[in-house]
C-alpha cells in the first residue's frame, strides 16, 4: 500500500508511529490513519480531469486533509509522557493489545 509506513524506534527500542490503527494497539504511540474515502473522491477527480484531455504534468499533488489520530494510551504511560487532557479530545485512545 502506498501511505504504509513502517514504525520508527525511538533510543528506548520502542515504537513511536504507525501507520494504522492495527498497529497502534501493537504497540506503536500513536497515527493518523487516513481515510480512502477521501482518497477515492481525489483519485475520481483526477481521473476526470485525465479524460478531459489534462496532462499529468499540469495536474496538482494533492495530499490528505482529512484523517482520524488515534494515541495509545499503554505506551504513553511506559514512556512517561503526559499530555494535557484537552489535546486527547479529539483522538481515539487506545490500549496495547496483548
Amino acid at each position: 500500500m502506498a501511505w504504509q509506513c513502517y514504525f520508527f524506534y525511538a533510543d528506548c527500542g520502542k515504537s513511536v508511529i504507525g501507520s494504522n490503527e492495527y498497529q497502534v494497539r501493537l504497540g506503536a504511540l500513536c497515527s493518523v490513519v487516513h481515510r480512502m474515502q477521501e482518497e477515492g473522491k481525489v483519485a475520481a477527480r483526477i481521473l476526470l480531469k485525465a479524460m478531459q484531455g489534462m496532462p499529468v504534468s499540469q495536474m496538482p499533488i494533492t495530499q490528505n486533509k482529512q484523517g482520524r489520530a488515534f494515541v495509545n494510551v499503554t505506551m504513553l504511560k511506559a514512556l512517561g509522557i503526559n499530555v494535557e487532557p484537552n489535546i486527547l479530545t479529539s483522538v481515539k485512545l487506545v490500549k496495547t493489545e496483548n
